[in-house]
């Protein structure tokens, strides 16, 4: 072995990358979508003719709360009937209602339902995936800043820079 190789036994082959690509992905769209969600509140109360900030608040909270009382739930559930299945399910569930986040409250609850089945999940499918041994470099603490990088995309500069 050469001065910065990895054992043949820890490297990620082609099949590898792959699912770690697609777990990052999943994981990067989730994020990117509750900043969607955040930049587009303005937009959303003129097309909808919402009165206030209250009624427009029920547009975030429908999927926000959704997400944080069902990730204890889907954690357990992918311990129990397999997070592979879980997985694909969420991400297939996600992907529908963000095709109709047209319809905010609805679509917003869904997407808000779905995100716990991706957010347990992944990062267990990250490790499973990860190659074991001496010199393997673990790839599931860059779930988060996974994460953070899509929450920080859905803004516009403006939107995000202290002077807006």
């Amino acid at each position: 072995m050469t001065k910065g190789t990895l054992p043949e036994a820890v490297r990620l082959g082609p099949h590898g990358w792959l699912i770690l690509i697609t777990l990052y992905g999943a994981t990067f769209m989730t994020g990117l979508d509750y900043s969607v969600i955040t930049v587009s509140l303005p937009e959303i109360g003129r097309d909808l003719h919402f009165s206030g900030a209250s009624a427009l608040q029920w547009v975030a909270t429908a999927c926000l709360l959704p997400t944080a009382a069902l990730m204890p739930l889907f954690g357990r559930a992918s311990d129990m009937v397999g997070r592979r299945g879980l997985f694909i399910v969420g991400v297939t569930t996600f992907t529908v209602f963000s095709l109709l986040a047209g319809l905010p409250a609805a679509a917003r609850a869904g997407q808000g339902v779905a995100a716990p089945m991706i957010g347990p999940t992944s990062p267990a499918l990250i490790v499973s995936a990860s190659p074991r041994g001496r010199g393997a470099r673990e790839p599931w603490g860059s779930t988060a800043p996974c994460s953070r990088r899509g929450s920080s995309s859905g803004r516009p500069a403006a939107a995000s820079s202290p002077a807006a």
